[in-house]
């Protein structure tokens, strides 16, 4: 069973880097009928788990509550899901990873059972599974046409934690614990931690850009130059692209709502959600921050609403400068990406992993002593 898990941990991530390769197949709508066919298998797969489970053990109503339960998880994660990607087909493939993350859990119990403590296996595979999301996520911020993204670490976490619970509620059965189950949940309590806390210093931290020019400040994964660099080269890049596939450009929907929808790559992200919250912004007569959002866009992410069809009539400047007068000279703190840190990285760095220290150390004089429990209990008496 141990084999099985690991192949099927390296095929979530090699799914993860590889899945460009197919994103000409995946965003067409077409693709919706083989993610219904994986989504249904994995759905009556859960209810034979289930059947089998519930026909061998005693206590059924209290696991039938546990199972109640878990299905009041996956209903609150879709509804996460629905608000955060109002897309159908990206949302369902996002809720594909309920079956792919729930089927690891289940994976991780099966081969480490007999391994490890009942009271403590299902945080073992909590933490486990969490850390392969995490990797995942880390692979497809390397690689190019992807975004990591700590959203989807949480979405993969909870699909986890759905699956972990649902295992939880068929075969929990009282054991004790015993000290080397304990530090086995320890060891993958340090790697699930180290691998998020690089995983959130690397793809989250960017740059606090202050521009006078436009008396504005905001947040972006690139520094100034650099991201006026990229201006520069996707204008290049997507005059000849849109040249040779016009269909590629067509205006993105649901930007007034400021979701992500599609990701070419995290210059586009960023530009489609300062678009969305210029558009939101102006829907809501908030018109010096939709004012102040367009300078930002004009200047730094120009080729995107030049080729996307996002500019700004004439009629809608004149209503913002009529509405905002002199004001426009204000200096304004953009509010988007609010998850990019911008601090300094010596200094984060050493902050978490300081944290993470201390609060693993802390649990290592309690879980490892010099002396067996049972030495020190029978010199005492």
């Amino acid at each position: 069973m141990k084999i099985f898990l690991f192949l099927y941990s390296l095929l979530i991530i090699l799914l993860g880097i590889f899945l460009p390769v197919f994103q000409k197949y995946y965003i067409k709508e077409s693709f919706k009928y083989p993610l219904f066919i994986i989504f249904l298998s994995g759905f009556l797969g859960a209810i034979i788990y289930l059947y089998l489970s519930l026909r061998k053990k005693r206590k059924k109503f209290i696991r039938i509550l546990g199972i109640i339960f878990s299905l009041l998880i996956v209903f609150l994660i879709n509804i996460y899901i629905s608000i955060s990607t109002p897309v159908f087909l990206a949302a369902l493939r996002e809720r594909i990873h309920l079956i792919e993350y729930g089927l690891l859990a289940l994976l991780f119990y099966h081969s480490f059972r007999n391994k490890i403590s009942e009271k403590l296996i299902y945080l073992g595979a909590l933490l486990y599974g969490s850390s392969v999301g995490t990797i995942d996520e880390f692979f497809q911020y390397l690689i190019a046409n992807r975004v990591g993204d700590l959203r989807d670490v949480i979405i993969n976490t909870l699909s986890v934690f759905t699956g972990t619970f649902f295992v939880f509620s068929l075969n929990y059965t009282y054991q004790k614990i015993n000290i080397n189950s304990v530090r086995k949940i320890y060891y993958l309590s340090v790697t699930f931690f180290l691998l998020l806390g690089i995983f959130i210093y690397i793809v989250h931290h960017g740059y606090l850009i202050q521009d006078p020019e436009i008396k504005s400040e905001f947040k972006s994964k690139y520094s100034a130059p650099k991201l006026l660099e990229i201006s520069k080269k996707k204008e290049k890049i997507w005059k000849i692209e849109k040249t040779k596939n016009p269909k590629k450009f067509s205006k993105p929907k649901n930007y007034y709502s400021g979701k992500i929808v599609a990701l070419e790559d995290i210059y586009f992200k960023e530009a489609l959600l300062r678009t969305g919250k210029r558009n939101k912004y102006f829907e809501e007569k908030k018109y010096f921050k939709a004012y102040k959002e367009n300078e930002i866009l004009k200047k730094y992410y120009k080729p995107f609403i030049s080729y996307f069809s996002q500019q700004w009539t004439e009629a809608q400047k004149a209503i913002c400068l009529k509405k905002i007068g002199k004001g426009k000279n204000i200096y304004y703190k953009s509010k988007t990406l609010p998850f990019v840190y911008t601090g300094k990285k010596i200094k984060i760095l050493m902050g978490g992993v300081t944290t993470i220290l201390l609060l693993h150390l802390s649990a290592l004089f309690l879980l490892f002593p010099r002396k067996p429990y049972s030495h020190l209990s029978h010199s005492s008496m």
